[in-house]
């Protein structure tokens, strides 16, 4: 991951560099993270708060310069996933298989990053008690489902 981090970094400042003038509204996540593909609900992203992060500032510019550009939502979903920023990985990485409907990179990005965010949500719940049994149950089993498909069973 380190390499692909530093490749970000040099895309992000080359697309810095570079830029567009084009200001395309672009959506943005809603709280229905966990089916990333709902595209009609989603908002613009919200611009101005990684001021802080010149790679995540440069990679958002891109991607509202051009909407269109698959690399730039890649880059930036694995970015956000880097940074911990779940919900906004699943949304960039979803751009980038809708315009690269092949870019396994994105689709795996994806995948971890709903993985990550149920794990929150999930740790959240049974921290305030509030994970009903029938819910208990389902998790047990969808986590044995998942294992038997990554051990090829």
């Amino acid at each position: 991951m380190r390499n692909r981090t530093n490749i970000a970094i040099l895309c992000a400042i080359s697309l810095g560099v570079v830029g567009c003038s084009s200001k395309k509204a672009i959506p943005e996540p809603t709280d229905q993270v966990i089916t990333p593909v709902i595209h009609a609900q989603q908002k613009p992203l919200p611009l101005g708060k990684s001021s802080d992060d010149p790679i995540l500032s440069s990679l958002e510019q891109a991607v509202r310069s051009n909407a269109e550009d698959g690399l730039s939502w890649s880059l930036l979903s694995l970015v956000y996933f880097e940074r911990e920023k779940y919900a906004k990985a699943i949304h960039a990485g979803t751009e980038a298989t809708r315009l690269d409907p092949s870019n396994n990179d994105a689709k795996n990005i994806v995948l971890s990053a709903s993985l990550k965010l149920a794990e929150q949500e999930l740790q959240s719940m049974k921290s305030k008690n509030l994970i009903k049994p029938d819910a208990h149950a389902l998790a047990k089993k969808t986590l044995v489902d998942m294992s038997q498909i990554i051990n090829g069973k």
